[in-house]
């Protein structure tokens, strides 16, 4: 009766693995466990799979559970070759092991990995880094965005060459082109080092540029977050709405500085995102 229970419970969609990995090790269920804690694994892995913090959590939870009672036999035991450094061996007795391979070319990278443990290894690389300045990617996925710059008479300034003391207003528009009302999106804005944030919240006549109390029923402003020289805007879009970002800005330094392309994406999904080219923009 437990087990028939066991399997009715479990959503389509797998997130309530975890729930089944406990209640298999509970159980005493080794084979079926390890089968479903492999589907665990390689959806926490997965690029494809979005989890949420609580989600995650209760899953990691399951795992350790699972590998508490059933501890594996053998050590991890592996060589690797990166590039032309030396061989590096790895022997461990602990379940996870974490390498760090620091690398500053963009040329093609070559890793050579050996087991040589009595048992299965499962390897993941995950590349992290700051894209060289003007070589993002202006892509999207589901949102669209679309940056543009103008001046009090909204006649589009050129930003890329200002003279001091020029004031201006950045405009972001961020479209939904899907089918779903999307929540808990953010936008992050960063500023050349040569410019300056007017903060309209320290203004009397700010209407256009005060978020914090935004709501009908295409999107909902939930927090605006302004700092030096970025500002972070959290909120919620309608499908096939449109909203628009203003800020007010001051070309207060003279030089040549690095602007970056805006990035827009949700919290809760990494398919869901909008990227814009940085370039360099001077003050005169």
């Amino acid at each position: 009766m437990a087990k028939k229970l066991l399997n009715s419970v479990v959503t389509k969609d797998g997130r309530d693995l975890d729930l089944k990995l406990l209640a298999l090790t509970s159980l005493n269920e080794k084979e079926r466990a390890f089968e479903v804690a492999k589907k665990l694994s390689d959806k926490l892995s997965s690029d494809n799979y979005w989890w949420y913090l609580q989600d995650e959590a209760s899953s990691l939870f399951a795992l350790a559970k699972y590998f508490q009672k059933y501890k594996p036999s053998g050590k991890v035991s592996c060589s690797y070759v990166f590039n032309s450094s030396p061989e590096r061996k790895v022997n461990s007795d602990k379940l996870f092991v974490s390498q760090d391979l620091k690398y500053s070319d963009t040329e093609k990278q070559t890793l050579k990995f050996t087991n040589t443990s009595s048992g299965n290894l499962y390897v993941e690389i995950l590349n992290y880094g700051i894209p060289e300045a003007g070589n993002e990617k202006a892509e999207s996925s589901i949102l669209s965005a679309k940056v543009l710059y103008r001046d009090d008479d909204s006649k589009l300034v050129q930003v890329e060459k200002l003279s001091q003391g020029d004031e201006f207003v950045s405009e972001i528009r961020i479209k939904n082109t899907s089918g779903d009302y999307l929540n808990n999106l953010v936008i992050t804005e960063m500023f050349a080092s040569g410019w300056e944030i007017t903060d309209m919240t320290l203004e009397e006549d700010n209407d256009d540029y005060d978020y914090y109390s935004s709501y009908n029923s295409k999107y909902n402003i939930l927090h605006v977050d302004t700092r030096d020289d970025r500002k972070y805007t959290y909120f919620s879009l309608a499908s096939g709405a449109e909203i628009v970002f203003k800020t007010r800005l001051t070309a207060a330094y003279k030089g040549e500085y690095y602007l970056p392309g805006i990035v827009c994406e949700s919290l809760d999904d990494n398919k869901i995102f909008a990227k814009t080219k940085g370039k360099i923009v001077k003050v005169e």
